[in-house]
């Protein structure tokens, strides 16, 4: 028997957790692509610094976070709860 995951919601996702999820990512990756012509020149060309190491960090560790809970599973896409993703099991 496995442990139940602290905060977990026994009921499984809707249809509309589905849709809300997707509409979250892809407004995300919107923003990443819009904002990349003023990124290249003003951080990633530029000797590394404390800001710019803070700027990546909380810009893309979002882009990780969402990368990390879509996983693959069967056919379809799948969420995972972040919870679910870093139970031991």
């Amino acid at each position: 028997m496995q442990p139940e995951v602290p905060f977990s919601d026994p009921t499984p996702p809707s249809n509309t957790d589905y849709v809300a999820a997707a509409a979250c990512t892809a407004l995300l990756c919107y923003d990443y692509l819009i904002c990349l012509d003023r990124e290249i020149p003003l951080i990633w060309t530029r000797k590394l610094s404390l800001t710019s190491a803070f700027y990546v960090l909380c810009r893309y560790s979002m882009m990780v976070y969402t990368l990390l809970t879509w996983t693959p599973v069967s056919d379809e896409l799948t969420y995972v709860s972040p919870l679910e993703l870093f139970h031991a099991s």
